[in-house]
């Protein structure tokens, strides 16, 4: 059942970068979503700060695969698109206007 309606794209969390092979696989348009979130004046974390697991990322292998690639195709994407909280990063967004 048609709506009229097309779909032209698909906006997919970079996170998961599978959604960038479903776009391709049937002809849409590929955007890759990510989070970012800066703060300015925070203190500096400490290694005790850190979960185990990016102390010890060794010890939990499907965690480290995972995060180095996270990011692997988003080159390939057509757009990415972050998302951000800009009242709380107006100085990041400001000294660099391509961030946005």
């Amino acid at each position: 059942m048609s709506i009229g309606c097309s779909v032209d794209c698909i906006v997919y969390d970079a996170f998961l970068p599978w959604g960038l092979d479903v776009a391709k696989e049937f002809g849409l348009l590929p955007l890759a979503e990510r989070t970012k979130f800066m703060v300015l004046g925070l203190p500096p974390l400490e290694l005790s700060d850190m979960p185990s697991f990016v102390t010890a990322p060794q010890s939990y292998p499907s965690w480290l695969e995972m995060v180095v690639n996270q990011f692997a195709n988003v080159g390939d994407a057509d757009w990415v698109l972050c998302n951000t909280f800009h009242e709380l990063e107006d100085e990041v967004s400001t000294a660099d206007p391509t961030i946005l």
